[in-house]
């Protein structure tokens, strides 16, 4: 059981707890001091009750901080992944480019339109891989990181 379902599950025994003494204090057959005690020892729990509130809280904000902290670390992760594809497709282009222009000044039609045929697939996967980068740095910076 996760810390928080069994906090409610011990807050809604405790109320019970405190409604059952709440109640034996409230019964006929219990005298002025023991009826004292009783109440005192039901607000006590009541206010226990109240205090694992305040941890069920505390500990809800301290998972959504190690959540917002592992998607920030996933998100940082992917965008330089995105920025390392992007850097390996703008040499593919680069590359290409050089030998196409190598080409064209000493080699045959059929290697020129090879190099165009590769320089237009790697350029349309360079400008994927910008779009790609583009869409992980907006999401890390969305999310804060």
């Amino acid at each position: 059981m996760r810390p928080i379902q069994t906090i409610d599950e011990a807050k809604k025994y405790l109320s019970y707890v405190a409604d059952a003494l709440a109640g034996v204090a409230s019964s006929y057959g219990v005298d002025k001091h023991d009826r004292e005690a009783l109440e005192k020892f039901a607000t006590g729990v009541l206010e226990y009750s109240k205090a694992l509130d305040q941890f069920k809280l505390t500990l809800s904000a301290k998972e959504q901080a190690k959540r917002k902290i592992q998607v920030n670390a996933e998100l940082e992760h992917v965008y330089e992944k995105c920025q390392h594809i992007t850097k390996n497709a703008q040499e593919n282009v680069r590359i290409t480019d050089l030998r196409l222009k190598e080409a064209e000044k000493d080699g045959t039609k059929k290697d020129i339109d090879e190099y165009k045929r590769r320089l237009s697939f790697y350029m349309k996967e360079y400008l994927v891989a910008q779009r790609n980068e583009a869409l992980a740095k907006r999401a890390m910076n969305e999310q804060g990181a």
